[in-house]
C-alpha cells in the first residue's frame, strides 16, 4: 500500500506515518512548510507545498497513485474566538480560509483516486468536548463543515471505488502533560463513561488498521474513536 498523510507535522501525522512504514507500506509525508527534516523516516518521502494541489501533477507524474491519503487532524481553536473577548471577525475570516481550501483538496484527490478506480481517503477530525475542560483547541464549526462537505463528496465517488469517511477522535493525551489531565478530572466526570486520553500511536494503528482491510465496508460515515465520549457532540 502507498499512503499519503497530509500535514503531517504533528503528533498524529509522524504516528501515522511510523505505523504504515513499520507493516511495510510506502509513506508519502506532506508538510506546508519547508525545514521539516525531523519528519523523515525510514519508508517515507517528505513533500512540502504550501497549496497542495497545485503539485498534483508534478508529485505523481513520476510517482503511483496513493492507495489512502489521510488528512490529518486541523487543530484551530474556535473557541477562544467565540468568547466575550474574542474576535468574531477573525474567526469568519479562519473559516473563510479553512474551509474552501480543504474542499478544494479533497475534490482534488479524489478525482485523483478515482483516476485509479480506487482508493481510501479519511479525514482526522476532533471531537471537542473535552475541549471545554481542558486547554486544547476547540473546532466545532469548522469540523462539522468538513463532515458536510465529506459526505457530499463521498456520495459521488463512492461509484468510482473511492471511500471517503470522517474519523473523529477524542482529545488524546499527548496534547497536554499528564498533570493536566488530572487537574481537570472532576471536569471530566461529565462524560458518560470514564474519561481516559487516548495514546496517539492507539489512533494511528487503528487509522492503519482499517485502511489495510479489503473492500473497506465504509463510504461517506463519521467513525469514532475514543473511550467516555459521545459518537458525536451536537
Amino acid at each position: 500500500m502507498r499512503a499519503m498523510i497530509m500535514d503531517a507535522d504533528s503528533h498524529l501525522g509522524m504516528a501515522l506515518a511510523d505505523n504504515f512504514s513499520e507493516v511495510g507500506h510506502e509513506v508519502l509525508l506532506h508538510t506546508r512548510t519547508a525545514n521539516q527534516s525531523e519528519l523523515a523516516i525510514p519508508g517515507s518521502e517528505l513533500v512540502v507545498a504550501q497549496d497542495p494541489v497545485e503539485k498534483l501533477e508534478d508529485w505523481f507524474a513520476t510517482r503511483a497513485t496513493p492507495d489512502c491519503i489521510v488528512f490529518n487532524l486541523q487543530l484551530k481553536d474556535e473557541l477562544s474566538l467565540l468568547n466575550h473577548d474574542g474576535s468574531i471577525e477573525e474567526l469568519i475570516s479562519q473559516l473563510s480560509d479553512d474551509l474552501p481550501r480543504f474542499l478544494r483538496e479533497l475534490q482534488a484527490f479524489s478525482l485523483l483516486l478515482a483516476r485509479a478506480g480506487r482508493g481510501i481517503i479519511w479525514v482526522v477530525i476532533q471531537e471537542d468536548s473535552a475541549g471545554y475542560y481542558v486547554p486544547i483547541p476547540v473546532s466545532s464549526i469548522a469540523s462539522k463543515a468538513r463532515i458536510a462537505a465529506i459526505k457530499s463528496v463521498a456520495k459521488e465517488v463512492a461509484r468510482l471505488g473511492v471511500k471517503i469517511n470522517a474519523i473523529s477522535i477524542q482529545a488524546y493525551s499527548e496534547q497536554l502533560p499528564m498533570s493536566e489531565w488530572k487537574d481537570a478530572r472532576d471536569g471530566l466526570k461529565a462524560f458518560a463513561l470514564k474519561f481516559k486520553p487516548i495514546a496517539v500511536n492507539d489512533i494511528a494503528t487503528t487509522i492503519c488498521t482499517l485502511s489495510e482491510v479489503p473492500n473497506l465496508p465504509i463510504a461517506g460515515m463519521v467513525l469514532p474513536i475514543g473511550i467516555g465520549m459521545a459518537e458525536f457532540n451536537i
